[in-house]
């Protein structure tokens, strides 16, 4: 009985205000909402539907209007499209009230304008990226440096690739393969894409992308495979 008349309340209070033409300017970003009675709080304005680039609060009261997924807060309070090297997980009444973008990882960056989450974060030239998932499915990427012997284009989501047999580069991070070398002592060999010790009788003293080890005069010769320096060639008796 007390549930029937509870309901009749209720639907003779809605009843009430639907004549009355709401106002849903009120409420940023609200494209369409009602006046309706909520009990213990009189009239209240709720809406149902937002603007393109808004999304309803998703917590159960449906009155205000948050920035949607790709879409940050202005200076000026509107919700603009999510700038290209940031994203923007849309508005959230606990984990983001106040509708923010978010920088990438160290290392990576969105490509496109209107990203929505950190898994769309791509690749620095010179990075490689990592991906975690938690137990709850959330998914969680880094970023590093590429070391030694690798490089990475950038605008990927790959870990970072190592140069051929061999091959290496002269310092970190490097953003292409062009810059794998031979290091001394050995030349590029490009039908394979690695590096081949310098045979006797040559050698090569720098990294470089050379073919071909430099030769000893012709009366003098190498002791071992691999020579670095015109040094290493040797009178031949």
């Amino acid at each position: 009985m007390v549930r029937v008349l509870v309901a009749t309340l209720l639907l003779l209070s809605v009843s009430a205000v639907q004549g009355r033409k709401p106002d849903c300017t009120r409420i940023k970003g609200c494209s369409s909402c009602r006046l309706a009675r909520v009990i213990g709080k009189g009239t209240q304005l709720l809406c149902d539907a937002c603007d393109k680039g808004w999304t309803l609060r998703k917590d159960g009261r449906s009155q205000t209007c948050d920035c949607a997924a790709g879409w940050a807060m202005s200076k000026a309070g509107d919700c603009t499209l999510c700038t290209k090297g940031l994203f923007c997980p849309g508005g959230d009444a606990v984990r983001n009230p106040g509708n923010t973008a978010v920088a990438c990882p160290a290392g990576l960056t969105t490509i496109i304008a209107g990203a929505m989450s950190q898994g769309q974060c791509f690749t620095q030239p010179g990075y490689g990226r990592a991906s975690t998932t938690s137990q709850d499915g959330q998914q969680a990427v880094s970023a590093a440096l590429c070391g030694v012997g690798e490089y990475n284009g950038g605008s990927n989501t790959l870990p970072c690739q190592k140069c051929g047999a061999g091959l290496t580069t002269v310092g970190r991070g490097s953003t292409s393969a062009a810059q794998c070398l031979a290091p001394p002592g050995y030349y590029f060999d490009r039908a394979t894409v690695s590096a081949k010790r310098c045979q006797k009788g040559t050698y090569s003293p720098s990294f470089s992308t050379s073919s071909s080890c430099m030769r000893c005069p012709a009366d003098a010769s190498t002791a071992v495979e691999g020579a670095t320096s015109p040094a290493a060639c040797v009178p031949v008796n």
